[in-house]
């Protein structure tokens, strides 16, 4: 029969199914089905809500202390100083999005929905550079508001230390962009080990040695090629992305710096940027191999 109905259903528009199946298999398709994937899990509402509450909740921290850390103001350079204070909650907020973006990858695998994730494509790269693609463009966007919202409130607590402080500082806008930056970078480093290992303990732990443990244990023996090393391991090398430009690491401007220890040498912004994505390239292409050649 070929008729609009064949005993009592409608027909079924072949060409409209391939058409819906193929745009699913582009990459545009792919990205619009990680998004719905993403922002449906409560796991994502909870890992954001934490960069939030903890990025706003350090600079409310930093802010009641501004009137003893600095009594003559902070100066014409002051939104240097506040940007720095406002992205304090960063080594904090870095272990939220740790877990998104391992829970992007192991959570589906846990569940065996990632059968039919791969199905969309065979190849499953693209599928893995969708999701790295939303973890990192949602990472980026709720860390920046985050910072935003920060400098806002630490400025309205300055109050008249901020007298003369001149808000045209590029230093203070490459912090503000360089630490959802930043974050957005660790994020993919944790999706790639997260399809690398494919349990989400096991690949958050990684994640931890990696971004903190080998810095925080390196930095503790003695000697100046220690300081050396230790600025070339991701974490260091992505703390100078958001530093305050120090050539040695000032644990008041720079939390993460405190944590893996004093004299740590910083390295220029834009050699820690290219260092950091070196470091997410090699783990990615790990994880990307270990994707195609595992079964599911």
């Amino acid at each position: 029969m070929t008729g609009t109905q064949a005993q009592g259903r409608p027909a079924v528009d072949e060409r409209a199914v391939q058409r819906s199946v193929e745009a699913r298999r582009t990459f545009a398709g792919l990205v619009r089905s990680e998004w719905l994937k993403l922002r449906t899990l409560r796991s994502t509402c909870w890992t954001l809500g934490l960069v939030v509450a903890m990025q706003i909740a350090m600079a409310v921290t930093e802010g009641a202390s501004l009137a003893t850390s600095y009594p003559d103001g902070i100066g014409s350079h002051g939104a240097t100083t506040l940007a720095s204070l406002a992205a304090g909650g960063v080594s904090a907020t870095q272990f939220a999005v740790m877990v998104l973006g391992v829970l992007c990858v192991t959570g589906e695998y846990r569940t065996g929905q990632v059968r039919s994730t791969f199905n969309a494509d065979p190849g499953r790269v693209l599928v893995l550079a969708a999701k790295g693609v939303v973890v990192a463009g949602l990472t980026f966007i709720t860390s920046f508001a985050a910072m935003v919202v920060s400098g806002v409130v630490l400025r309205v607590m300055a109050g008249d230390l901020a007298a003369g402080m001149s808000y045209l500082d590029l230093t203070a806008v490459r912090i503000t962009v360089g630490a959802p930056l930043y974050l957005s970078l660790i994020a993919l480093m944790s999706l790639a080990l997260g399809a690398a290992l494919r349990r989400a303990g096991a690949a958050i732990c990684a994640v931890l040695v990696i971004v903190m443990a080998l810095p925080g244990t390196a930095s503790m023996f003695p000697g100046g090629w220690v300081g050396t090393l230790v600025s070339y391991l991701p974490g260091s090398a992505g703390a100078a992305i958001y530093d305050a430009g120090a050539t040695v690491a000032d644990s008041t401007l720079n939390p993460m710096a405190a944590a893996m220890g004093g004299g740590t040498v910083m390295l220029p912004a834009w050699l820690g940027l290219l260092v950091l994505a070196g470091w997410v390239a090699l783990i990615w292409g790990w994880g990307v191999s270990a994707t195609q050649r595992r079964d599911v």
